[in-house]
C-alpha cells in the first residue's frame, strides 16, 4: 500500500542523510530499484490491482446472474414437471380408449 511505499522512501532518506552526517560516500540504489523506478513499479502494480478488482467484480456479477438465472430455471423445471405429473394419467387413458371428439373436450374441460 502506499504507507509501505513512503515508508522505504524515508528509509532511504534517512539512510543518505546519516551518511552525509558521518562525511561518509552517498549511497545510490541500482537503477532497478531507485526511487523513480520503484515509482513507476507502484503505478503499474495500482493499475494491475484496479484490472484484477475490476474483472474480479465481473466475474462475480456474472455468477450472481447465473445463479439466478438458474433458480428461475428451477421453479420453471419445477412447474413443468408438476403440469407433466398431473397431465401424465389423463394422457395415458386417452392414448388406451377410443373416444368422440365431444367426450375428449368433456375430459379435457374436466381436468382443467
Amino acid at each position: 500500500n502506499g504507507s509501505d511505499k513512503l515508508f522505504i522512501e524515508a528509509l532511504l532518506s534517512s539512510i543518505l542523510m546519516k551518511l552525509r552526517a558521518d562525511n561518509r560516500p552517498s549511497y545510490s540504489p541500482p537503477q532497478d530499484l531507485s526511487p523513480a523506478a520503484l515509482t513507476h513499479l507502484w503505478i503499474e502494480l495500482d493499475a494491475a490491482e484496479q484490472d484484477y478488482e475490476t474483472k474480479l467484480r465481473s466475474a462475480l456479477a456474472r455468477g450472481k446472474k447465473i445463479d439466478l438465472l438458474l433458480r428461475f430455471f428451477d421453479v420453471k423445471l419445477k412447474k413443468l414437471s408438476a403440469f407433466i405429473a398431473d397431465k401424465l394419467p389423463f394422457l395415458e387413458n386417452l392414448q388406451t380408449t377410443t373416444a368422440s371428439l365431444e367426450q375428449v373436450h368433456a375430459k379435457i374441460y374436466m381436468h382443467e
